[in-house]
């Protein structure tokens, strides 16, 4: 359980940091642009937010991938509910 609890983490982590990192990056472009938003700085913003928004998909998911093999089938069917709402919310933010 505790290799769960770390690959959880550093996907957690790495889709933060790498989200965080992004979204500065097309604000600090927008800024240096003297505040236009090019369609480059809207598509980094734009894509940082995609991230942050799957980042919690791919931790629920790999927890629904150990439980399937682990044979924890409780676990697994509240994983893949889980997985399911957030599917949802998703395609609802992104206009699907």
């Amino acid at each position: 359980m505790k290799s769960l609890e770390q690959l959880v983490s550093k996907i957690m982590v790495w889709g933060l940091a790498g989200a965080l990192f992004i979204i500065t990056a097309g604000l600090l472009m927008g800024f240096l642009d003297k505040g236009i938003m090019f369609p480059g700085n809207e598509l980094l913003l734009n894509f940082g937010l995609m991230l942050l928004l799957i980042t919690p998909f791919l931790s629920i998911l790999a927890c629904l991938i150990f439980f399937l093999r682990t044979k924890e089938w409780v676990n697994a069917i509240i994983s893949l509910i889980t997985i399911v709402i957030l599917l949802r919310g998703i395609l609802q933010a992104i206009g699907m």
